[in-house]
């Protein structure tokens, strides 16, 4: 009977312990530790014996035979989850487990500027060591994907990233196109997001937009070419900024698909990925009698209604330009 109640008192006195150790953070034993947080990252499909291995190599856990019990214990060893999680040795064993077992992994933020070019977009992912690049011969169509600032986690596949891009843009596409301005001279969505490409790339300004998306609208009904420049440098690079140079007279008379000022109409396609607020303006163009805009030398263009006060408008830029290259 006494050896029955020792042992018992033993069972229960280990038991007492282990789960005391699997509360204990490190840094309760080895004091002199200065409690700094470590990024650690878990790869997928990585087993908890490697998981367990290098906590310990990192001084976050104190035995890694007892981690593996403790996750195996509370059923947490087929839970963990892969990215990047944020350690500290003021973590217990229980504490380490919750946190790796949860969403709370690390979350990057990833800015997509507005008006970025597909080209532009497929070099920012390369540059993004923390995702998952299977890209390999993936096509994408300029203008689909919304520019913002989206939060991602570790190793997030490029090609989903862009499924997210692609369904944002996709729902303010619908929600503009559903509230346009009636009698507007676009016959589908992919027209109203072409423009709106054309919009972002020419306005100087956001206020801008409005009376930008007026004159292509007054140009189109009149049945006016566009002869907006940003079409014509996209037709010849197709977004490839390593490729784009300032135009010339010659650029002009390049027959592209982009090229307005040799087709009628909008472009094929969009010229970049343009932001929601182009969008809404292309699809709320202010009343204007605008048919013409040039540069100023205050940085936002001067809009005109007759050729004739264009070409004053356009020869005072150019002496402004002279000017200032003297």
């Amino acid at each position: 009977m006494k050896l029955l109640i020792f042992v018992g008192l033993f069972v229960s006195f280990g038991f007492t312990a282990f789960v005391g150790l699997a509360y204990l953070p490190i840094e309760k034993v080895y004091p002199s530790f200065e409690p700094l947080p470590i990024t650690f990252r878990i790869d997928k499909n990585e087993s908890i014996k490697s998981v367990s291995t290098r906590l310990k190599n990192e001084k976050l856990i104190l035995n890694s035979s007892l981690f593996e019990y403790v996750a195996r214990f509370r059923k947490l060893d087929k839970a963990i989850n892969y990215g990047e999680f944020s350690l500290i040795s003021t973590m217990s064993i229980v504490d380490i487990l919750t946190k790796i077992s949860s969403s709370s992994n690390l979350k990057y933020n990833i800015y997509i500027k507005n008006c970025i070019t597909n080209w532009e977009l497929l070099n920012l992912m390369k540059e993004k060591q923390f995702l998952h690049d299977d890209l390999s011969n993936y096509s994408l169509e300029e203008g689909t994907l919304a520019p913002d600032t989206y939060i991602v986690s570790y190793k997030t596949r490029v090609s989903d990233f862009f499924k997210i891009m692609r369904a944002k843009q996709s729902e303010i596409l619908i929600q503009e196109w559903n509230s346009r301005k009636p009698e507007l001279p676009l016959h589908s969505q992919h027209e109203l997001l072409v423009l709106a490409s054309m919009i972002e790339k020419e306005a100087a300004t956001h206020s801008e937009m409005p009376i930008i998306a007026s004159v292509f609208i007054n140009r189109l009904r009149k049945k006016m070419r566009l002869q907006s420049d940003p079409t014509v440098s996209y037709g010849i690079d197709l977004g490839n900024l390593d490729k784009r140079k300032p135009l010339t007279k010659s650029d002009l008379r390049n027959a592209t698909p982009h090229n307005t000022y040799r087709i009628p109409g909008l472009p094929i396609s969009s010229i970049c990925n343009p932001s929601k607020s182009s969008i809404h303006a292309a699809a709320n163009p202010i009343e204007t009698d605008y048919l013409y805009f040039v540069m100023s030398e205050h940085g936002h263009h001067v809009f005109s209604k007759t050729f004739y006060d264009h070409k004053r408008n356009v020869l005072k830029w150019r002496k402004f330009q002279s000017q200032s290259h003297r």
